[in-house]
């Protein structure tokens, strides 16, 4: 009789798995085609810049609101908000990203022909220097609105040396 009862034991086991995995896998199966059905119908996400704008303090709106109202003043500029930035181009160049945060904009301006002038020394030079197109990029870290003349400045090298 014991080894009758160990042996039905194994059987109750085995059909609580075989219920249990068929329970699991119907399960994912509707969980796949939700998943799926989604990407499908899902339309191409645009970012906006109040988007960007939604993370960041009201000091930081202020500072990006006042900033890119003096970029577009330089000249001919298209503002493209990107995925994890926002852009600007003079023709089809890229001479500038900005990214947020919560307390301050991280520029990144794109210096043709590896000159700027930078006399209060607010840039930290990245690692990416391209020998072929001569330029390098350099990032300035943006959290008070004194900085913006500053800024400005290496914004408008980087405009006028951009091709």
């Amino acid at each position: 009789d014991v080894e009758r009862s160990r042996g039905l034991g194994d059987v109750y086991k085995r059909q609580e798995m075989a219920s249990f995995i068929k329970k699991e896998g119907e399960a994912a199966l509707e969980w796949l085609s939700i998943i799926l059905e989604r990407a499908l119908t899902q339309e191409k996400q645009t970012n906006t810049i109040k988007d960007h704008l939604l993370g960041v303090n009201s000091a930081t709106k202020k500072i990006f609101q006042e900033l890119a109202k003096q970029i577009k003043a330089l000249g001919r500029i298209k503002e493209k908000p990107r995925k994890f930035f926002v852009g600007y181009w003079k023709d089809k160049v890229k001479f500038l990203n900005v990214r947020f945060a919560r307390d301050r904009l991280t520029l990144r301006i794109r210096i043709q022909g590896y000159k700027l002038h930078d006399p209060k020394q607010l840039t930290q030079e990245l690692n990416t220097r391209d020998n072929y197109w001569k330029k390098i990029y350099k990032d300035i870290i943006l959290v008070s609105s004194d900085q913006i003349p500053d800024v400005m400045y290496l914004v408008k090298q980087a405009y006028e040396k951009s091709k």
